[in-house]
Parts: C-alpha cells; sequence; structure tokens
C-alpha cells in the first residue's frame, strides 16, 4: 500500500458499538483496479480489516456550452439567432429577475418568433450524452404569461443529418404561466423519440417546466440543436439561459488526428473584428487557431499542453482560441490590418493526456480588417462654383491605404462594395466614371490626397459626395454608409455681411470664402435696392471708397470695393439716408447672386478702447434667477444711431485668436430719433437671453426705451453664469462660420469684466473663463479676488481726484474699489444705486492720448498702468518718458506681462526727456525703436548691469545722444542694431559715442556725426559706414570686426587699437578691400587703414626701386601708425580681386618710403602669395615704418593694363568697348555687372 488516507470518523467511544466509515480519494484513473483495507487503532493496538477492491468507472462530465456572455467558456457556436440576445434583467417581471439565470445575458422571444441555432458539435467517442436547456417564462405585468398557443421547441440535428420535422420536446403553454428558473419540473425525451408537454399550472408557480432534457444515443458524432419559440404578447417572455452538453467520456490516450481542417473563411465585421470559419477535420474533435502579423508561423504546439487566448507564443504569434466547433469571432483587432491564421486539427476529448496536435500543413488564410473611415462631419466642399467644386475630408490616424470618393447629382450615391479598388478607375470628371449608371454614380477619385477638385458639373444642380476609405480590397463602413455632404454648384456668398453708420460714412465688414475658394469680391452700393450684376473677371471695374467715384455699373450703382479683404470704409454718404450695399463673389468670371444690407449713415458715436467702464454685475439680479444686471458708463457721448454689442462669450475658449460661440452677442443701438445720453451717465441693462423682449435699459436711474436689441448670434443667450465675463465691442460683425468655437468679431474690442481670473492660455474649453484681449490690459476689471464678485458694484465712484478718464479706468482696475454682496438685498442697498437713481460721473475733457510714460504704478515698461493712454506702445507710437515721470522705466523680457508683447519694448520713436532713465539691465532686455532714438541732456539709456548682460536696441532712425557726458551706458554685452529703410547717422554732443556691439543691417548705411568706438563686435549685414579722419569708427583692444563684404563695410579710415591681428573692414563704394595687419606688441598701440580706389603714383610719387618694373595704378592703401611702443612691426596682407589685374606668378607688396616705391613682400622678400587672378593675397615682412601700400611687379605692368571703357545701348542691349596700353600672358576678359 503505497498511500494512508485519514477517514473521516470522530474517536469511537469503547462498547459503544459499530458505525460506519467513510474516506475521499481523488487522482484516480478511470478502468485501474484498486485495493484497499481499513486499520483501527486504539490503546490495546492496531486491528486490519480484509482487502476490498474497486475500479473506478468515468462519470458525466460538460464539455459544451452556451450562456451567451460571449466569453471563450461558451464554446458551442451561435451559427443563427444572436440577435435575440438580451441584457435585460427583468427587475420588474413578474416573477422578477428571471430573464437571466447566470451572467449578464440570456436568449430572449418577445411578441413574436425566434429561432437559435447552435452549431453542430464533435461527440465522437462520447457515451450517455444528454442536452440540457434551461428556460423561464415571465411577464412584465402579473396578468400575461406563456398561453396554450406560445411554445418553446428544441429539435437535435445528428451527425449533422439536418434537424427533425418534429421537434424532439414541444413545451407548450397554459393559462399566462409564469415561472422562473427554479421551476421543478423536467420535459426528457431521447433524441428521436418526440414528446409534447404543456405547462402543468397557469399563473405564477413552480410547478412548471424550467429544464429540457434530450438524451443523444451513443455512437453519434455530432450534435447540433435548434431552439424556437413564440409568445404572441409583448408582456410576455420566453427566456434561454445555460445550455449545456455533457456525456461519458472514455478513457484512453489522446490520438492525432490525421488530417487537417480545410476551407476557411475570414470575414471583417466593423473594424475590430473578423469572423471565421472552416470545414472540421473527419477525425479532430478541437483546433488549436493562432494569429500572425508577419504570415509566419513561428510556434509549434507541444501536445499534452493547452493554450488560452490571449497567450503569446513565439515571435508574434497569438492564440486566438481553442475550439471545439468550427467558427470563431477574433475581436479586439486593429483597424485597417491584414491578419494570418493557421487552424491546426487536435484531439483533447475523451481520451488522456491531450490535446494531441496534428502539425502538418496547418490550415491558413488571411484578411483585412475593415479600415476607420472619415468621421461624419469631416467631409466638406471647401470651393463651388457653377462648374466644380472642391471636396476636402479628414481620415482617420488609423492604418488604410487610401480614400475613394463618389458623388452623385441630387441624391446620397450607390454603395460602393461592388468596387475594388485596385483595378477601378476614378475620374475627378463628374460623370466620366460611373460605377452604378442607373443612379449616375460617380466614381471620382482614389488615393491618398485629402482633397479632390470635381469639374463638370451643371449649374444650379446640387451634389452629394459620399468618402471611405480602403485598404486592400476592403471599404470602411462596409461600402455602403460612408459621410456625406452636399453642396449646389453655384458662387457662394460671403457670410456675415454688415455695415455700422458713421458720420458721412458706414463701415462695412464681412466673411471670405476659404483661400483659394474665390477671386475677389465687389461692393456696389446705391441710394436704392442694387439692380447690378457684375460680369467676366472684373477688370472693367474700378473701386473707391468715395461713393459715386468708382465705376457705375448701372447710372447710380458704384463700385466702392473690390478686393479680397474684409472690411471697408465707404465715405461722402448724406447722414439720414438710406443706402443699399450689396455684396458679390467672383470665381473666375462666374459671380454670386449677391447678398444686400441697407444702412443710414449718421453722426455717430465711434469708441476707442478704454471708452466703456463697467460699473456692477449681478449674474442674478431678480428673485427668479436667469436675470442679469450689467452697468457701465461711456466715456463720450452716446449720440442717436450709436451701436455697440456685448457678449458673453470666451475668447481663445479653443483656440487661439478665435471666440467660443455658444453665448450671445447683443447689438444695442441707440434710436436714431432718441436724445444722446451724454459720457459718465450709468447706464443698466437688466435681463437674459436674445430678442428685444428680453432686456430692459435704464439710463441715469430712468428706464429708457430708445433702444434697438439685435442678436448677432442667432439663438445664442447672453445669460452670465456666476463666474463669467462680459466684453464691450463696437463696429464690426460676429462671424461664426462652424459652430466650433471658431467665432471672430470683425470691430474693436473696446472693454472687458471678469468674475473668473483671466485664463493663461487658449483651450480652457469652458463658458465661465477668457484670455485676456490683445491690447485691453488696463481696460478690463478682474475682480476673481473679492468675495461674492458674482454680485458686485464699484462703490468708490467720488473722490475728486478720480475725473479724467485714465484716473476712472486705473481705480476700476483695482479690486478694492469694488464691494462684493451676499444676496440681492445687500447688492441693491450698496451705494450707488447705478439702476435706480441719478450717478453721473464727472470726466474731464481730454480722454486718453499720447504714449508717454507717467510710471505711477511701478517701474515695468510692459504694465499699461504705467503710460498716459494706458496703452503700452506699439511700433507707431512716438513714446516719450516724462521729466515728471514717477518711476524710472524699466525693460525686462521676464517681467509680468512681457510675454503678451514677445518681450519687446515698441516705439515709433523715443525721447527720454532730462532727468529720466530707461534701464535694460536683464540679458531679456530688448527695444525696438523704428524712428529715432534720442538721450535728452541730463537723461540716461543703461544697458548695463556690471555682469556683462546682454540686452538689445533696435533704431530704425537716428541715433541722437544729448548728454555732454554721454547718456547711452552700454556695457559690455548690449548690442544696438541700426536697420532703418533710409540712411541713418550718429550724433552726440561727447567726445565719442561708446557701444559695447553694433550691427548694421540698412542697405542705405550710417553716418557718423561723431567719433564712435566699439570695445566688442560690429557685425556688418547691409550697408556703409561712412567715416572720415575726424569722425573715425574706432575698434578698441579686443575688438573684432564681423561679416563685411561688398554690400556692408567702412567706406573711409577705420582704427584699431590692441595688441590682436586685425581684418580693417574697409573698402570704396561696392567693393570690400579689407587689409590686415599681424598681432602688435601692446595693447595701446593703434593703427588706422583706409582704402582708395586709384592710382597712388598720382599722389605720391612714381620714383621706384631698382628691380620693380610696375606699380599698381589701380588702387592703395593707406596705413598709419596713430600711437605704437618703438620698434613695434607687424606685416600687412593686402587682398586683390578680379578689378586689381594681378598675375599670382608676378607680384609682391610696395610702399612708398617718401621718396620711392620699395618692395616690403612677395616674389623675392619675406611673406607669401596666396590665390588666383580672381581673388588672392600678398603679405608683407614686418615693418616699423608705413606709408602707402599696393602691388608692385618686377615686369612693366600688369598682364592687361586698361586704358578705355565704353558701354552704349543698342536695340535695348549694352554694347562694351574697352582698350588696353598692354597685354601680357592673359588668356581672357571678364566682364561683371553691377545694378549700383
Amino acid at each position: 500500500y503505497h498511500n494512508s488516507i485519514a477517514a473521516a470518523q470522530s474517536p469511537l467511544p469503547a462498547g459503544s458499538g459499530s458505525t460506519a466509515v467513510t474516506a475521499t480519494l481523488s487522482g484516480l484513473t478511470t478502468g485501474q483496479a484498486y485495493y484497499y483495507v481499513v486499520e483501527a487503532t486504539n490503546s490495546a493496538g492496531t486491528t486490519t480489516g480484509s482487502e476490498e477492491s474497486f475500479t473506478p468507472v468515468a462519470g458525466p462530465s460538460c464539455f459544451a456550452f452556451q450562456g451567451f456572455e460571449g466569453t471563450p467558456g461558451d464554446n458551442w457556436t451561435i451559427s443563427n439567432g444572436a440577435a435575440n440576445i438580451s441584457s435585460v434583467a427583468g427587475a420588474g417581471d413578474t416573477p422578477s429577475n428571471q430573464r437571466i439565470r447566470t451572467g449578464n445575458f440570456s436568449w430572449l422571444v418577445n411578441n413574436g418568433t425566434g429561432t437559435l441555432d447552435l452549431a453542430p458539435f464533435s461527440v465522437s467517442g462520447i457515451t450517455n450524452v444528454t442536452v440540457t436547456v434551461r428556460l423561464s417564462s415571465t411577464s412584465g405585468t402579473t396578468g400575461n404569461g406563456a398561453d396554450g398557443g406560445d411554445f418553446v421547441r428544441v429539435f437535435a440535428d445528428l451527425d449533422g443529418g439536418g434537424f427533425p420535422a418534429t421537434a424532439d420536446v414541444a413545451l407548450e403553454g397554459f393559462s399566462n404561466a409564469r415561472y422562473g428558473y427554479d421551476a421543478t419540473l423536467t420535459a426528457s425525451t431521447t433524441a428521436g423519440t418526440p414528446i409534447s408537454v404543456a405547462a402543468p399550472q397557469g399563473g405564477t408557480s413552480t410547478n412548471n417546466y424550467a429544464t429540457i432534457e434530450i438524451n443523444i444515443p451513443d455512437g453519434t458524432s455530432t450534435v447540433g440543436l435548434r431552439v424556437t419559440a413564440l409568445n404572441s404578447d409583448g408582456n410576455e417572455f420566453w427566456n434561454i439561459d445555460d445550455i449545456e452538453l455533457c456525456g461519458v467520456i472514455a478513457s484512453g490516450p489522446c490520438v492525432a488526428p490525421t488530417a487537417q481542417p480545410t476551407a476557411l473563411t475570414l470575414t471583417p465585421v466593423g473594424t475590430d473584428q473578423l469572423d471565421g470559419g472552416f470545414t472540421a477535420a473527419g477525425d479532430a474533435d478541437s483546433y488549436l487557431i493562432i494569429r500572425s502579423l508577419d504570415g509566419t508561423l513561428d510556434s509549434s504546439p507541444v501536445d499534452g499542453t493547452s493554450y488560452s487566448a490571449g497567450q503569446a507564443l513565439t515571435g508574434d504569434d497569438v492564440v486566438e482560441g481553442f475550439i471545439t466547433g468550427t467558427t470563431f469571432s477574433a475581436t479586439g483587432l486593429s483597424s485597417g490590418t491584414q491578419y494570418h491564421y493557421f487552424i491546426i486539427a487536435a484531439n483533447s476529448i475523451g481520451c488522456t493526456g491531450g490535446p494531441v496536435y496534428y502539425l502538418t500543413s496547418p490550415l491558413t488564410g488571411s484578411a483585412f480588417t475593415n479600415p476607420e473611415g472619415v468621421a461624419s462631419g469631416d467631409i466638406d466642399v471647401l470651393c463651388t462654383s457653377p462648374t466644380e467644386m472642391t471636396v476636402t475630408w479628414t481620415g482617420p490616424t488609423s492604418a488604410f491605404d487610401g480614400y475613394l470618393l463618389v458623388g452623385r447629382q441630387g441624391a446620397s450615391p450607390s454603395a460602393v462594395n461592388i468596387l475594388d479598388p485596385q483595378t477601378a478607375t476614378a475620374s475627378t470628371v463628374f460623370g466620366a466614371e460611373e460605377y452604378v449608371m442607373i443612379t449616375e454614380s460617380s466614381l471620382l477619385y482614389i488615393g491618398t490626397a485629402t482633397s479632390a477638385t470635381i469639374t463638370g458639373l451643371t449649374p444650379g444642380l446640387s451634389y452629394t459626395f459620399q468618402i471611405y476609405t480602403y485598404v486592400a480590397s476592403q471599404f470602411s463602413d462596409e461600402g455602403n454608409s460612408g459621410p456625406t455632404t452636399s453642396a449646389t454648384a453655384e458662387v457662394r456668398e460671403v457670410s456675415g455681411f454688415s455695415g455700422v453708420p458713421v458720420n458721412q460714412g458706414a463701415n462695412l465688414s464681412w466673411a471670405n470664402l476659404p483661400a483659394g475658394c474665390f477671386d475677389e469680391v465687389l461692393i456696389v452700393a446705391s441710394t436704392a435696392s442694387v439692380t447690378a450684376t457684375p460680369t467676366g473677371d472684373g477688370s472693367a471695374y474700378t473701386a473707391d471708397a468715395a461713393f459715386g467715384s468708382g465705376t457705375a455699373i448701372v447710372p447710380g450703382e458704384f463700385v466702392v470695393y473690390q478686393g479680397t479683404g474684409t472690411t471697408t470704409a465707404v465715405s461722402g454718404l448724406t447722414n439720414g439716408t438710406p443706402y443699399f450695399f450689396k455684396a458679390f463673389v467672383r470665381v473666375g468670371n462666374f459671380w454670386s447672386a449677391g447678398v444686400e444690407i441697407s444702412v443710414v449713415p449718421n453722426d455717430v458715436t465711434i469708441f476707442a478702447p478704454g471708452d466703456f467702464m463697467i460699473v456692477a454685475v449681478n449674474t442674478t439680479a431678480l428673485p427668479s434667477g436667469g436675470t442679469d444686471e450689467v452697468c457701465f458708463i461711456a466715456f463720450q457721448d452716446i449720440t442717436p444711431g450709436t451701436i455697440f454689442e456685448i457678449t458673453d462669450n470666451g475668447y481663445e475658449r479653443v483656440t487661439a485668436g478665435l471666440w467660443g460661440d455658444t453665448e450671445g452677442v447683443i447689438r444695442f443701438e441707440r434710436d436714431a430719433t432718441a436724445s444722446t445720453v451724454p459720457a459718465g451717465t450709468p447706464i443698466c441693462l437688466l435681463g437674459a437671453g436674445n430678442t428685444a423682449g428680453d432686456f430692459e435699459v435704464y439710463v441715469d436711474g430712468t428706464l429708457d426705451a430708445d433702444w434697438i436689441i439685435s442678436s448677432l448670434n442667432g439663438i445664442a443667450q447672453f445669460n452670465l453664469n456666476a463666474s463669467d465675463q462680459v466684453w464691450f465691442l463696437q463696429g464690426g460683425n460676429w462671424v461664426n462660420p462652424g459652430g466650433s468655437h471658431d467665432a471672430t468679431y470683425t470691430g474693436e474690442v473696446l472693454y472687458g469684466w471678469t468674475g473668473t481670473g483671466w485664463e493663461a492660455a487658449p483651450g480652457y474649453a469652458s463658458t465661465s473663463g477668457s484670455t485676456l484681449f490683445p491690447g485691453l490690459d488696463c481696460f478690463v476689471a478682474d475682480l476673481q479676488s473679492i468675495p461674492n464678485f458674482d454680485k458686485a458694484k464699484f462703490t468708490n465712484p467720488t473722490p475728486a481726484t478720480l475725473n479724467s478718464q485714465r484716473a476712472w479706468l486705473t481705480a476700476a482696475k483695482d479690486p478694492a474699489n469694488w464691494t462684493g454682496s451676499v444676496d440681492n438685498a445687500t447688492y441693491n442697498a450698496l451705494t450707488p444705486d447705478y439702476r435706480g437713481t441719478s450717478n453721473v460721473f464727472a470726466i474731464t475733457a481730454g480722454g486718453l492720448s499720447g504714449s508717454d510714460w507717467i510710471g505711477d504704478a511701478n517701474d515695468n515698461w510692459f504694465d499699461c498702468g504705467n503710460w498716459s493712454a494706458l496703452l503700452v506702445p506699439e511700433q507707431g507710437d512716438a513714446v516719450t518718458i516724462l521729466t515728471t515721470s514717477t518711476n524710472t522705466a524699466r525693460i525686462d523680457g521676464t517681467a509680468p506681462f512681457a510675454s503678451r508683447y514677445a518681450g519687446i519694448a515698441l516705439a515709433g520713436s523715443l525721447v527720454i526727456q532730462t532727468g529720466q532713465e530707461v534701464r535694460m539691465e536683464t540679458d531679456d532686455a530688448y527695444l525696438r525703436v523704428a524712428g529715432d532714438l534720442t538721450i535728452e541732456t541730463g537723461a540716461a539709456l543703461i544697458a548695463d548691469n556690471g555682469a556683462g548682460n546682454t540686452a538689445t536696441i533696435e533704431v530704425g532712425g537716428l541715433w541722437v545722444d544729448n548728454e555732454p557726458t554721454g547718456g547711452f551706458d552700454a556695457g559690455t554685452g548690449s548690442t544696438v542694431i541700426f536697420n532703418g529703410s533710409a540712411l541713418q547717422g550718429i550724433s552726440a554732443v561727447s567726445s565719442i559715442a561708446e557701444f559695447a556691439n553694433i550691427e548694421l543691417d540698412n542697405p542705405n548705411g550710417l553716418d557718423l556725426g561723431v567719433p564712435v568706438g566699439v570695445i566688442g563686435d560690429f557685425n556688418f549685414v547691409n550697408g556703409l559706414v561712412q567715416t572720415t579722419s575726424s569722425l573715425l569708427l574706432s575698434f578698441r583692444d579686443n575688438a573684432t570686426a564681423t561679416g563685411a563684404s561688398d554690400a556692408s563695410h567702412v567706406n573711409g579710415p577705420v582704427e584699431k587699437a590692441g595688441d590682436e591681428a586685425f581684418v580693417f573692414p574697409v573698402g570704396k563704394g561696392g567693393q570690400y578691400r579689407p587689409i590686415e595687419m599681424s598681432a602688435p606688441a601692446l595693447t595701446t598701440d593703434t593703427y588706422r587703414a583706409e582704402y582708395f580706389a586709384g592710382n597712388g603714383q598720382a599722389v605720391f610719387g612714381t620714383a621706384k626701386e631698382v628691380g620693380i618694373g610696375f606699380v599698381s595704378p589701380l588702387e592703395y592703401w593707406q596705413f598709419d601708425e596713430i600711437s605704437v611702443a618703438p620698434a613695434t612691426a607687424v606685416a600687412l596682407t593686402l587682398n586683390w580681386n578680379a578689378t586689381s589685374n594681378i598675375d599670382p606668378a608676378d607680384v609682391f607688396a610696395v610702399r612708398w618710403d617718401g621718396s620711392q616705391w620699395t618692395q616690403v613682400g612677395g616674389a623675392g622678400a619675406a611673406g607669401g602669395i596666396t590665390g588666383s587672378p580672381f581673388s588672392g593675397t600678398v603679405t608683407s615682412a614686418a615693418e616699423t615704418d608705413f606709408s602707402p601700400v599696393t602691388f608692385g611687379s618686377n615686369g612693366t605692368s600688369f598682364p592687361v593694363e586698361l586704358l578705355d571703357l565704353q558701354a552704349s545701348l543698342n536695340a535695348g542691349a549694352v554694347t562694351l568697348d574697352w582698350l588696353t596700353a598692354s597685354e601680357r600672358n592673359s588668356s581672357h576678359f571678364v566682364v561683371e555687372r553691377s545694378a549700383d
């Protein structure tokens, strides 16, 4: 005996008699004989009973199941009837919660018939097979149920012979029978022996049939099952859940099949599923399905090893499933992707040691999943004309091969699943490639582009376009339901065409079609409705915004605009007279029908930013809620006919530069017959909505009906949230093209208020929020920091110091001057009562003007509160740093608000007045002055923090420093960039103007009106520096010159001090002709160089020392010692170009020693020669004495000696003639030309 098993028996008291003893044995083998004895033990010893034996026999086990959960355990495949699967538990049924037996789903038939088929399942070698079906009959009421005409019938298909004509089990209802899965009766029969039973009891009862059993004769190889059901009322439900196939599996070793299955089919379902099916192998009961992406089977299953779905194998092989049927569904796949499948036959049922696999030539096949399609709404007709349209679309990010576009006139195109995109032919000419002629559906485009221009259209007709993606030969949306878009073959109109009246004029605005979809917009004006229709390509018309001055298409109808812009200001109108404006769009020679508006010009008020100020906001002003109060003043009189708008949309809600578009934009127009509202008069808007009836307007405490109220944003409502914002606008139109928070306003944004704080960046995606509109930093109020900001008033309107527009705006910007209220009673009790009483604000004349630095907020250039007009200056503004300023102006690109201006301080011109400074003491300090920069006496521009900061100053005009000691502190790292478009200059009253670094980028150059010193680098980009002997450009020790060229160098003398080698950036006119010196001895050694394009012999003399045959008559350099140590010697390097006429084989440097030209370098002397006849250098010996230097040679002349050059115009061409005195060893001439 090998094992001892404890019996399940407590100790038996002595003398108590006998008792039964039990023990449980496990791990036994069917058919194997086992022997056992029982031993009893007490204090006297152990007694062993007689030896007995037994042989285990096989019992039934369940090997196929369908519970309708869609999990791998549901291995009895549904071949028909899946549409009846339901997830409803029936909580309200009688009996309740009996539609589902286990899990979350069941198969249900309600108010009609249904059929469920389960595919044949192998039972080969299995005995005592039984099919068990569990069911219930429930009702949505207490009075319904399965009646006599209602039934459930179950059919068994044996060995693939088909379902019998008569059900094996037919269960009839009776008298509204209702019962759950716990009913106690079972209807049982043997397949082929039909029985019919009826519910034995009506109403609700457990005495009913909840189980149907069909016994399968031994020797059957496959079993299929069909269930049909019928009930006749909408409140009656037959529910089937949990169908089992069980039997006794004979023991014995598993044997590998001898063949693989055949005829694999793979069908895409949706974009992430492939359904597969195949013909069974004759002697296999199971199948291992492996999925691969690369088409190679890298794995070899091991006998006796079971594999589960999702299990990763070798390489990219993945187990799709191990099944006993012949169908499978692969889900969770990637769209537009090719998958390869390998089906391997196995035996694992009714035997031991399985599964055993047949590995020879697995069944293979592959298919693509359907690709993702273009999303609904992602196809659009971008451009239209009477004969063509441009269709655009945005594709998915997942895999696909390309797009297929189809179209049809007047209706949706036919399905494309009859096409093969690999072989089909498309044409963008409509009708050229009809794939379904009966519907005149055209195949328009196949490819990978995201737009197509369709031609051949009929003017005035509507066309529908449909887009698909495809991969291989499979389409998105099953090839029959791709997204569509429709349009009419015509020239589309501009949108949002509107006009705002002004004094003797009208400001018109509109939104154009997308770029590339039109050629121009033409606006015709008249004092009556426009009747003219433009024709042709528009070249016959001339527009003039002055009414009556442009082309009259017909008498009295004048072209006032022609172009591609979105606004125009029409002048020359008569106030009080209605004018009609009609906007036409041209595409080629086609014109739109036009859209017309009318405007009555008037002497209305045109506001500037900062001309409004909000003084009270209550987001729930009335007890009923949903009513807002917004009170404000204007700093100009509101004259009759004046129009302005308010909106609670947020700026940049989704996209930078665009507005949100789901909230209201309300236009308020002062009635033309009403009185003027004086500046400073409180106006309160009470209401919420989008129509005139939704609002009341109170002026100076009195209800005022003289306003025309309308919506610019359709049905969107102005209705403030507790945390919201308000904007004031004027002079434009609200253009809302897509309803995707991409709206624009074509006029001015004037003022803003927020209770939630300004968002830091676009994309905050909330109705409660807005970024700050550019340039309005000081024309806003942000009350986020005060309690109860949703019911807040400006409660500090009376101090005598608050009398200017600037002072009022500054005070209202400070949250400390506002008071929030916890409820309406507290809010209404606060003074002033802007809606109920008169509270006119005292405002001095003058408004906001100038770009003067006041500096009364702090020292930050980028804080609008420091400027006279509460606006940080722009490029065209004349900026003055006033003597009376409170704080010094400081430019720092990292300071608060600097990022709104890209960290660059701008000015059209800049004057720093006496006693003031502008400080630029950080690396991020950047000043850009478009015009003149002037430093007055006693003023300073400081670009030095003592640590070499790299501040940058751009100047487009003159640099004027009137401080006697030099008002510019350049430090060691600052850079001044001269980049104007006209000749610039540097002037100063000091003896010299010192700079750290200079950059010249002005084609018209720079004149020095004072000596200029550079301690860092002078970068020559474009333009010439004009110097003289008294107005020198001086490079200090270690200073450098970079970038010099023919286009940019010094036209005059240059001075250099220091002990390093240096290339003097000199030249004349359009020629850069540098001269280089080697390193001097001391940092104080100073030299001066200048280039001359002329004959040095004519200036100094012609005498030559012996051995010099020729001295260049074309050019020379003046090179002088200014201040050098005794006996300091430097070598000079001269350069030549093609105009120098140099023969590199015979050239050296010569200098004038006061009496004759002497050789100092090149051939026969120290130094070297490099280059060709077109470009090269010659270096002199180190010399201590200097004088004019140039090129010499041993011969009597250079290779070519030119005497004359003439140019003449001849029949549109230039003829050149030249005369030479001599030519030696020359092969050809090179002719160059220059525009200057």
